[in-house]
């Protein structure tokens, strides 16, 4: 069992080997192996409830909830059911994406926390040039030494496929900007889910207060 810490601790790792190989073969299709062998997060002990005091969103009308959890374990049942061809990969800029989506998906973060480098774009049958069957992207955000970090994934229509099971035992939401939010935290990283105009966004904080969380998920919001 390894606690959360030690599992974005090894995505980085991944992460951070995959750029590497990237840089050198420009193989995209490490990245989407990446996404399908993810490993999965399952609550063991009871979701808490407390309300958040996030002085300015409270003032704004908004309201903010944290579920609570003390420990998680890993599971591996929930994977996506399809293989992703790395011939079948388009490459997108960030309007092009904006576009797509039909919704900002770059969010503001904090002064410190610089955005990765990497590859974004969809997966169209027939090589490229057919109808999207994939269009997962994941945005990844972190300081110098990686003590602080965002990671958001997103996909068009629905949630992403979630490796955070915990999700499933939030009853009271978030409400910001009047759109409802699942908000949890473990283990000092916050995590988030919620479709905003047709995209389903997830996004884990390393590091973050709840605030500077908060504000993340409220850039995407507007």
């Amino acid at each position: 069992m390894k606690s959360s810490e030690e599992m974005v601790t090894s995505l980085f790792e991944r992460r951070a080997q995959y750029d590497a190989k990237q840089k050198q073969k420009k193989k995209i299709f490490i990245r989407a192996g990446a996404v399908l062998g993810c490993v999965c997060l399952i609550v063991f002990a009871g979701i808490g409830i407390r309300h958040g005091t996030v002085s300015d969103m409270a003032q704004q009308g908004n309201k903010i909830v944290i579920g609570h959890t003390n420990g998680i374990m890993t599971d591996s049942s929930r994977k996506l059911d399809f293989k992703l061809k790395p011939e079948d990969f388009v490459e997108m800029d960030k309007a092009s994406l904006t576009e797509y989506y039909g919704t900002e998906l770059f969010p503001e973060v904090p002064d410190d926390l610089k955005e990765w480098d990497d590859i974004q774009g969809v997966y169209r049958e027939n090589g490229g040039t057919g109808d999207v069957y994939y269009d997962g992207v994941i945005l990844n955000y972190s300081n110098e030494d990686f003590s602080r970090s965002v990671n958001l994934e997103i996909e068009k229509g629905s949630l992403p496929v979630s490796c955070y099971a915990f999700f499933d035992e939030i009853e009271e939401r978030s409400v910001i900007e009047g759109t409802e939010v699942k908000i949890a935290e473990a283990d000092g990283y916050y995590y988030a889910q919620f479709m905003y105009k047709d995209a389903g966004f997830q996004i884990i904080g390393q590091g973050l207060t709840e605030s500077e969380f908060v504000d993340v998920i409220a850039s995407l919001i507007k």
